[in-house]
């Protein structure tokens, strides 16, 4: 990546494709894209790779800039009714047949999570007496992970520097937000054990709501997604790296018609209480609908992979 000066001395890094690391790219949306934050002050590109499909933000603000654009009370604020709705859709995650596997192996282990948020995810492992560990950037979350009994490094994965290896490693739609996820797929494997186990889930270009929605998609979370994933691109990657897949399931993200909605309606905490009723029947009556349609055709937002190291 090379450095650029930026428009209000702001420090922008150029890109070639984290995928494939072509320099070959074309624009991908031409006009302004519906931000989730709304610290956003500059106008960033999404460019598509025309070697691999891969999107990417191109030029990206540098990681201290990033972190400026992630909203207060990003996967924090769990008494808006929004962050309900996801948390607890969320729970049909794949996870589970991950944990069963690692069971299958393992009575008792050690779990890593990187961008573990507040720990919801190894609860379970916890339960089962494993030993559980954390990698969380936001200190606020780190927090309420740690009184959750999970060992957490405050900070990137980059800096983390791990005193054991680990049966199972857990990336759940964390690639999405790194600026080399080749690089951070490679360090994830150094970390695993001979026989252990990777997590790995992904938003997924092509989907039938990204088809749909295009620069509306839940799944674009901009600017903080800065690369997205094609599925045939994902799975040659993870291949690539020597991890060899033992499961794949495509599935539906319940919450992305919510973030897909309120980015067609921003104003949605303005309106009437009429108004925010039906606005959230209409999500509802969306997302019963994709995924009806995902389940018959076999489709869905994103892919989850659980690989062994080879």
């Amino acid at each position: 990546m090379n450095l650029l000066g930026g428009k209000d001395d702001l420090i922008l890094l150029h890109r070639k494709c984290p995928i494939c690391c072509s320099l070959d790219y074309s624009t991908a949306f031409r006009d302004t894209i519906p931000s989730v934050t709304t610290n956003i002050n500059h106008q960033f590109n999404l460019v598509r790779c025309n070697n691999c499909g891969t999107i990417y933000v191109n030029p990206a603000p540098s990681p201290n800039e990033l972190m400026k654009y992630y909203p207060s009370e990003y996967y924090l604020d769990q008494n808006t009714f929004q962050k309900k709705i996801i948390s607890s859709l969320g729970a049909l995650s794949p996870i589970r047949s991950f944990i069963s596997l690692c069971l299958n192996r393992k009575a008792k282990g050690k779990v890593l999570e990187i961008g573990c948020a507040d720990g919801r995810n190894l609860e379970p492992f916890l339960r089962l007496g494993w030993q559980a560990y954390g990698v969380e950037p936001n200190e606020r979350l780190a927090t309420v992970a740690r009184t959750r009994g999970i060992f957490v490094h405050l900070g990137f994965l980059d800096s983390y520097v791990a005193s054991t290896q680990f049966d199972a490693v857990i990336l759940s739609h964390v690639l999405e937000h790194d600026y080399d996820p080749l690089m951070m797929l490679k360090k994830v494997k150094s970390l695993l054990s001979g026989d252990g186990l990777l997590y790995v889930e992904v938003s997924i270009l092509g989907s039938t709501s990204f088809l749909l929605f295009k620069k509306y998609w839940g799944g674009l979370e901009f600017p903080l997604h800065l690369t997205l994933f094609n599925e045939k691109t994902f799975i040659r990657l993870v291949k690539n790296i020597g991890f060899n897949i033992v499961y794949l399931k495509k599935r539906t993200l319940l919450g992305d018609s919510f973030r897909t909605m309120l980015k067609i309606v921003p104003d949605y905490k303005r309106k009437t209480k009429l108004q925010k009723v039906l606005f959230l029947a209409s999500v509802i009556l969306l997302q019963t609908l994709l995924l009806a349609f995902n389940t018959f055709f076999r489709k869905g937002d994103a892919l989850a992979i659980i690989a062994k190291t080879t």
